[in-house]
């Protein structure tokens, strides 16, 4: 069959997705180029065009890389440059979406080499290959490394929220509001933004950046107004050295709340600890005047949030 003239862009665009999927960049980036010379003015082809370029530019350091194991850490420090350097751009989803699939495939690749031939199944290797699972689509193969990950190191908040995402992904809500409030407790630092898909977290941080927050301090009002709009809402009974840490860490921030250089992160921690307390004293029924006071306290650091947490 004649292919018309019409038709002729639209083709030699599906089939650079599929030269994407296949791993042969060199002549994905031909059919963008011609099709870039088509219509110089498409931003879309220009944007496509930038994409296989700039992991082309990566081919040959990737290469001179013999431990799979770094191998497969370069191409996911290089998934965080990409992104960065896609930012603020038009995106081409139908050619992104075919690009970030081949890059954790190929992450994936190198990480269960390095597994298999190593015989090393350590916290760190599970990790990586459940986000590259995820980042994939496959999300009970994802959750059953992150699992195992969790397992063999144990309240890492950074392993908690790849694991809270998937389990949003395969609507187990329940069980991701759980681990997520965990990661979140645990140290909202170590918790990739941007490399979640919730739904409930970005609602969460797109509501913080209107009012106003920013980087890592918005990271830390993620748990606060997660109570606050009942996202985190599941709680659960600390053991007696949970408890211990947590008053701890509270004696901890508020000695440094005198400490100007990081007091727009200390307030929003505390609070956050301030609610798991009040958490524990709800489970064990406190009646002795300690919940007030840590109510109060939180009124005095922040009135908003005492008025947004009490009504």
């Amino acid at each position: 069959m004649e292919i018309t003239v019409e038709k002729r862009p639209e083709i030699l665009r599906q089939e650079a997705v599929n030269y994407i999927n296949i791993g042969d960049l060199e002549k994905a980036e031909k059919n963008f180029k011609l099709l870039r010379s088509m219509d110089m003015s498409d931003e879309r082809v220009k944007t496509d065009t930038m994409y296989t370029g700039f992991w082309l530019s990566r081919k040959l350091k990737y290469r001179e890389i013999e431990d799979h194991y770094k191998r497969g850490i370069f191409i996911l420090r290089q998934w965080k440059v990409f992104q960065d350097f896609i930012k603020d751009r038009e995106r081409d989803e139908k050619v992104y979406s075919a690009i970030k699939a081949r890059v954790f495939s190929q992450a994936l690749y190198s990480f269960s080499r390095f597994a298999s031939e190593s015989r090393i199944s350590d916290s760190a290797t599970l990790f990586h290959i459940g986000v590259c699972y995820k980042n994939i689509g496959n999300y009970l193969e994802a959750i059953r490394n992150l699992e195992a990950a969790n397992t063999k190191k144990n309240s890492d908040a950074a392993v908690l929220a790849e694991l809270a995402d998937c389990y949003e992904m395969v609507n187990e809500t329940r069980m991701a509001r759980v681990f997520f409030r965990e990661a979140f407790y645990i140290d909202p630092q170590k918790v990739d933004l941007e490399n979640l898909e919730s739904g409930m977290i970005h609602q969460l941080a797109d509501l913080l950046r209107s009012m106003g927050y920013t980087g890592a301090e918005l990271k830390e009002w993620i748990p606060v107004y997660g109570v606050l709009k009942g996202v985190f809402d599941i709680k659960r009974e600390l053991r007696p050295l949970e408890t211990a840490q947590l008053k701890q860490s509270i004696v901890t921030l508020e000695t440094a709340l005198n400490d100007e250089e990081n007091k727009e992160l200390n307030i929003p921690r505390l609070i956050n600890r301030y609610f798991w307390l009040i958490d524990f004293y709800d489970i064990i029924g406190n009646d002795s005047g300690a919940r007030e006071n840590t109510l109060k306290k939180i009124r005095d650091l922040n009135p908003a949030v005492y008025e947004l947490y009490t009504n």
